[in-house]
């Protein structure tokens, strides 16, 4: 491994229920280094946002939970560790296919063009305005070529390039973007970091079509609140719109 930080402890599991869930056990049982992580082979009980699972076949794709403690992040501050995950997230894949055609897709997911290769599920726990400790959830699409029909987008990095990858490659390079993204956290760049995801965003400062309240509309997503909330201009106005409650619509 090449992250001094993000590398000390590794729990590598061929069959789990979700390495969320096992990373949740981990802490209850006592305090793993920080940077300790939850591989797995397969997960039977793959998380997404909300009810959503996440698909993916055995021996295929990186699937890691990351145990963090970032106490020095206030309560009010949270997403920028949603945001600091994301851009590790991208940049690795970024780096791995050499494209600028990698996006962060409010508020979890990474894109490749159109196409989903990766999705993101953090779970904070905060004790009065500080964070106590982190679980970053994160899959990406390796090597699987076939998914369910049910699934509208999905790629993977052999899809797009037609080579296969070695698993342990790709995490060795997230790993050490990931603790480059964190230190800058942890010196408070909080700026440096929001230039960053913006520059990232999918259909940042572009005109696309939504669906909330169960009405479609045109609008602009112009930046992302302190607390995560997507923020987009309408003809009615600027409006915000927390997690589900806006769908993206084909542009």
């Amino acid at each position: 491994m090449t992250s001094p930080l993000f590398s000390k402890t590794i729990k590598h599991f061929n069959v789990l229920d979700s390495t969320n869930t096992e990373a949740e056990n981990w802490l209850k049982e006592k305090k793993p280094d920080e940077g300790s992580a939850v591989l797995a082979d397969f997960q039977t009980g793959g998380r997404g946002l909300g009810k959503n699972h996440w698909e993916s076949a055995p021996y295929m794709n990186l699937l890691l939970s990351v145990i963090l403690y970032p106490e020095f992040v206030k309560a009010e501050d949270q997403f920028m560790l949603n945001k600091i995950v994301s851009l590790s997230v991208k940049e690795c894949v970024r780096n791995i296919l050499d494209s600028n055609d990698v996006r962060i897709k409010w508020p979890n997911d990474i894109y490749v063009g159109e196409r989903k290769i990766s999705g993101i599920l953090s779970r904070n726990s905060i004790l009065g305005n500080h964070i106590m400790n982190t679980i970053a959830g994160i899959g990406i699409n390796i090597n699987q070529t076939k998914f369910s029909a049910n699934i509208p987008n999905p790629v993977s990095l052999k899809m797009i390039t037609g080579n296969d990858f070695g698993i342990a490659e790709v995490l060795n390079e997230l790993l050490k973007i990931l603790e480059i993204n964190y230190a800058t956290l942890k010196k408070n760049k909080f700026a440096e970091i929001d230039k960053l995801y913006l520059d990232s965003l999918y259909l940042y400062n572009q005109q696309a079509n939504y669906f909330a309240n169960g009405k479609v509309f045109s609008g602009i997503i112009t930046g992302v609140s302190n607390f995560g909330h997507l923020i987009v201009e309408t003809n009615h106005g600027i409006r915000e719109f927390d997690l589900k409650e806006i769908q993206f619509l084909n542009k």
